[in-house]
């Protein structure tokens, strides 16, 4: 039997690992395929606006659908009775939208498009593209739409007298969607540290729950959050950057 405090570690683990969908395919000719009469979608087209609507179906080039939109509480929605066309090679992204929730699984993503990354790529993150030619470029998010990013180069300068690198934001980058192989989020290594010191913690917690006031409970403690704060730095540091988008 699984004890309480092992799902609680199971647990923490997978949403530690999670990493958002990517889309499953950049033909526009499979989405026939992948959607069924019903499905609730989110459309972005070639400018990064979104419609959302309920799948009709796909024919003659053609998504029908009747579109949602927000009701009179947050919590509700409005579906059209007439049914709305978007041609197929004016969509930039595609996603399936879930019923019960927000949260959407991207189905599609044009080829020559970044689709829709600027849901998951907000401007001020620091991010690392490698281009098609393996060349790779670390900077912070100016700009980012279906057609194209734009970030400041990151530039270190030599260490002052804290010891620590000085860190500035060069000109801007463009990159265009055909230019890119993938996009990765850059994150400080002491979040491993962190999220490490925190699993641990919560574990002892669990274990020690009825010997709070034992001798040396103390010192178990720092121990337990000094050596996860450690392991998760280490797994940090091993685990190469989450990947937001990588091109099909």
């Amino acid at each position: 039997m699984v004890s309480s405090s092992s799902r609680l570690l199971l647990t923490l683990a997978v949403l530690w690992t999670a990493v958002p969908a990517i889309a499953q395919t950049s033909d526009p000719s499979e989405l026939a395929r992948l959607l069924k009469t019903g499905d609730a979608v989110t459309i972005f087209d070639l400018n990064g606006a979104e419609t959302r609507g309920r799948v009709e179906r796909i024919v003659d080039g053609m998504l029908e659908f009747h579109q949602i939109t927000q009701g009179t509480t947050p919590d509700s929605y409005r579906v059209a009775a007439e049914i709305a066309t978007f041609p197929l090679d004016q969509i930039a992204g595609l996603s399936r939208l879930a019923t019960s929730s927000d949260v959407q699984t991207p189905l599609y993503q044009r080829s020559d498009s970044f689709a829709s990354l600027h849901r998951r790529l907000s401007v001020g993150r620091v991010v690392r593209v490698t281009q098609r030619t393996g060349d790779e470029t670390v900077g912070k998010v100016t700009q980012v739409s279906p057609k194209g990013l734009v970030i400041a180069l990151r530039k270190e300068n030599p260490r002052d007298g804290s010891g620590r690198p000085r860190i500035e934001w060069d000109g801007p980058r463009s990159f265009a969607p055909t230019d890119v192989e993938k996009i990765t989020r850059e994150s400080h290594i002491w979040d491993g540290a962190v999220k490490g010191a925190v699993v641990a913690l919560a574990s002892v917690l669990i274990i020690g729950h009825g010997c709070l006031d034992c001798d040396g409970i103390g010192y178990f403690f720092a121990l337990s959050t000094g050596i996860g704060a450690g392991i998760g730095l280490g797994i940090d540091a091993a685990i190469p950057a989450r990947t937001i988008y990588r091109r099909r």
